[in-house]
């Protein structure tokens, strides 16, 4: 499998990740192990999950694994905060990307996971009732600490994207970007202050290669 560079970090993944969704759920430990397997054999090393994924089920499952099963140092590993859930289900899920939320919600990540830092960290969906400030304060207290090496963003659109890399000074903490991208998205958050992105379900390249055009017509404008 090919590896490549994470945008302009200095991160090396593997070209496809392996995600996690419904690990704990409809993916028990035993077949988890054999995914993992697989992915690792093929030459894989991105593995993706969240703090909301069954309800914390999923890193649990990675936690055993890690402990048992596979070393830390072989897998890039990758989660996201920012949904609150109810393990009761008697209240909704909600986007909270405060501070507090997502710096509680870290640790206990690395709690489930066994682990004392996180290869890349994202804030999961926008949150249109806290300031993209203090969001970002949160991203960077998570690498100031040690307990995310790479931070950034997850289904937030290209401007949002962009917003978010705005206050960041220093190279080491720019924001990557991951996205089910919209045709249109990368090209207008490439360049402009973000350390790069991954994409997940992404539209047919005839479709990216088409609407990107377009936009970078309309740029030229």
């Amino acid at each position: 499998m090919e590896h490549r560079r994470l945008g302009r970090t200095g991160l090396r993944v593997s070209s496809v990740g392996l995600g996690t969704m419904t690990w704990g759920r409809d993916t028990d430990e035993v077949e988890a192990k054999e995914q993992l397997d697989i992915f690792l054999d093929a030459g894989g090393t991105l593995l993706d999950t969240a703090a909301s994924y069954c309800e914390g089920l999923s890193e649990e499952v990675i936690g055993q694994l890690l402990e048992q099963h596979v070393d830390r140092q072989e897998l890039v590993l990758v989660s996201k905060a920012g949904v609150r859930t109810w393990r009761t289900g008697e209240r909704p899920s909600a986007a909270d990307a405060s501070r507090g939320t997502l710096l509680d919600l870290l640790d206990i990540s690395l709690g489930r996971l066994g682990t004392d830092h996180l290869d890349l960290w994202l804030v999961q969906v926008p949150d249109a009732t806290t300031p993209m400030e203090e969001t970002v304060d949160a991203l960077r207290i998570a690498v100031a600490s040690g307990r995310a090496r790479y931070v950034g963003v997850s289904n937030h659109p290209a401007w949002a994207t962009v917003h978010a890399a705005s206050p960041f000074t220093e190279p080491a903490v720019w924001p990557v970007a991951e996205l089910r991208p919209r045709p249109g998205d990368v090209l207008l958050a490439d360049g402009v202050g973000t350390d790069g992105g991954e994409s997940w379900a992404p539209p047919s390249e005839k479709t990216m290669r088409s609407t990107t055009a377009r936009v970078w017509r309309a740029l030229r404008r």
